[in-house]
């Protein structure tokens, strides 16, 4: 894939994002670069799609696929079957993502 020159930059709160043009996009809409690392690509819907790469720390799997990842997760209490229930001392939504069964 050849370099495309930059079309342009937009300010995003401080940081700069550079746009530069795509031919794969309708109207030759210009796509902001990223540090995206991709994994591998597949096709869905006519397009080439990425897959990024995810540095998550996987611990176990439940029921054979789904991944769990280590945290720094604390928990105040267990409900049953198993779910935390968070300390209500975070506004990080981030943070309490972990939370979400």
């Amino acid at each position: 894939m050849s370099e495309a020159e930059p079309v342009g930059i937009v300010k995003v709160g401080e940081k700069e994002i550079t746009l530069k043009p795509s031919a794969n996009l309708p109207g030759k809409r210009p796509i902001a670069e990223s540090g995206l690392e991709v994994s591998s690509m597949f096709r869905s819907g006519g397009a080439d799609r990425p897959i990024g790469v995810s540095h998550f720390q996987i611990v176990e799997y439940l029921g054979g696929n789904r991944p769990v990842m280590s945290s720094d997760l604390q928990i105040s209490e267990i409900y049953g079957g198993n779910r935390p229930v968070a300390p209500n001392t975070s506004d990080d939504s981030y943070v309490l993502m972990g939370y979400i069964d």
